[in-house]
């Protein structure tokens, strides 16, 4: 009797768990969004950016080196290409940014160095920003006095929206960090003044050998309501030296007008550093490659506690990363194995799911608003959509 129960429930547990593991496999294969570029010269995909409803996906190909550089607007439910913007600019560095309005009616590509460039009369290039009205496709021609605010910026993430879609800038002066707020449609300017003095987010009261306080980097929230700002304190680093370290964070709520800081152990600022943060201004990740000296590093910070949560380490260093809206996952590019792709749970701080492209690097990950949906790009133009929940 007890025989025959055995054999009746591996007859009906096989086949479930069979269709378990064949559902999991199917629903893992992506959907291909962008097809890779036939070209002889394949433009690699630079950025990736949603629109709030889920539809939109804003795609940048083209790196700085590339001769050719566009902006393309997809519509994810139908797999087509909505519009197609051309870049009349050429970058001059990597750091180049782009901007979508959380509803997805405005775009902007700008180049930081080249803007700040212009602006100062230190280079004959054009001003190194292009934006676009995304309804009727035209290029916005930007007037002169918005031109001169925006090329106060200094920082790689220092333009955002607000939810009504007005323009962010946040832009470091001598006397500390200045707000603008741009309508792109009526081109009015409000200035915001000053919302942070060095003694805010510099714990040392010294200064550096040029007598001046060192530029944190800084990133606004998707919805552009917190404005995350590295804090740096003055210590002894790796090689012994006494310079700037990152300190922890100071987060900035926009409405109420207050902060609230994080404190944490120094650590060396390498160039290549990100800040990102969820949705809801909750969890905040800083992550630190150190490039040829050691793994990668996250923090994952506990906004609401006030807390650092964990530290995730990523062999290699990363090509690309991204937050999921809700803060419970990190998308990592491995920088030394360009095609391959982690997912790490933050909550638990375990490595949930891994895999490798076959058609090479992995260069811009997004998750999408509903945090369901992870969209890749990669070297060859070709974007996917991955169903990661």
């Amino acid at each position: 009797m007890k025989r025959s129960y055995l054999k009746i429930a591996l007859l009906v547990a096989l086949p479930l768990a069979l269709f378990g593991l064949a559902k999991e496999r199917l629903s893992w294969r992506p959907r291909i969004l962008r097809p890779a570029a036939p070209s002889a010269t394949p433009k690699e995909v630079a950025d990736l950016l949603w629109a709030t409803d889920n539809r939109k996906l804003l795609v940048r190909a083209g790196r700085w080196s590339q001769s050719e550089r566009w902006v393309e607007l997809w519509d994810v439910a139908s797999r087509a290409r909505r519009r197609r913007f051309s870049i009349d600019f050429r970058p001059q560095t990597t750091d180049v940014r782009t901007v979508l309005a959380p509803q997805g009616h405005w775009a902007m590509c700008y180049d930081a160095a080249m803007i700040f460039g212009a602006v100062a009369g230190m280079t004959s290039a054009p001003v190194g920003i292009c934006v676009w009205n995304v309804d009727t496709g035209q290029l916005v021609r930007l007037p002169a006095t918005m031109r001169d605010i925006l090329g106060m910026g200094s920082s790689n993430d220092w333009l955002g929206f607000t939810s009504d879609e007005q323009l962010q800038v946040a832009a470091m002066t001598t006397e500390g960090l200045k707000l603008w707020a741009i309508d792109l449609k009526t081109e009015k300017v409000r200035e915001d003044g000053i919302i942070l003095t060095p003694k805010d987010y510099c714990l040392s009261p010294d200064k550096t050998a040029s007598g001046e306080y060192p530029i944190p980097r800084y990133v606004f929230s998707p919805d552009g309501r917190t404005l995350v700002v590295e804090l740096l304190k003055i210590g002894p680093g790796p090689d012994k030296r006494t310079h700037w370290l990152q300190s922890g964070l100071l987060v900035y709520d926009m409405q109420r007008r207050k902060y609230q800081r994080l404190p944490a152990v120094p650590r060396d600022l390498p160039h290549n550093r990100r800040l990102m943060m969820s949705h809801d201004g909750q969890t905040v990740v800083v992550g630190l490659d150190q490039w040829s000296n050691g793994p990668a590093t996250f923090d994952v910070w506990d906004v609401k506690a006030g807390k650092l949560r964990r530290t995730l380490q990523d062999k290699s260093g990363w090509m690309a990363c991204a937050l999921s809206p809700n803060g419970t996952c990190l998308a990592i590019s491995n920088l030394g194995q360009f095609n391959t792709v982690h997912l790490w749970d933050t909550q638990t701080g375990q490595l949930a799911r891994a895999w490798q492209e076959p058609h090479g690097s992995v260069t811009a990950l997004a998750f999408a608003p509903n945090g369901r949906d992870l969209a890749t790009g990669d070297g060859i133009g070709e974007v996917k959509l991955w169903r990661v929940k």
